[in-house]
């Protein structure tokens, strides 16, 4: 049975939850690609869209401090975080 230390949690509980982020917006973007409109959607999208973008910059900073402290190792979990929110903050700018 492995042990997994705390901070190893945390940096994967970023992960997940950068995964999570970017599926969100993914999914938004392809909403308003597609032009669907739908009066539930809109309420969940208007509901959810600040805490998400919220717990981006939360995670960003998060993981940045994180991969700080691991001394720039690229087969950490931060670095693999960081790379998923990076490309939810471009995805966001080219499409939205």
């Amino acid at each position: 049975m492995s042990t997994v230390t705390g901070e190893a949690k945390k940096d994967k509980g970023l992960l997940i939850l950068s995964i999570v982020v970017f599926i969100y917006f993914a999914l938004l973007v392809s909403i308003s690609e597609l032009h669907y409109s739908s009066v539930l959607v809109g309420g969940i999208i208007q509901f959810l869209t600040l805490p998400f973008a919220a717990i981006l910059i939360t995670v960003l900073i998060l993981a940045i401090q994180s991969f700080v402290k691991h001394k720039f190792k690229t087969n950490s979990y931060s670095f693999y975080c960081l790379i998923i929110l990076l490309l939810t903050i471009v995805l966001l700018v080219v499409f939205a």
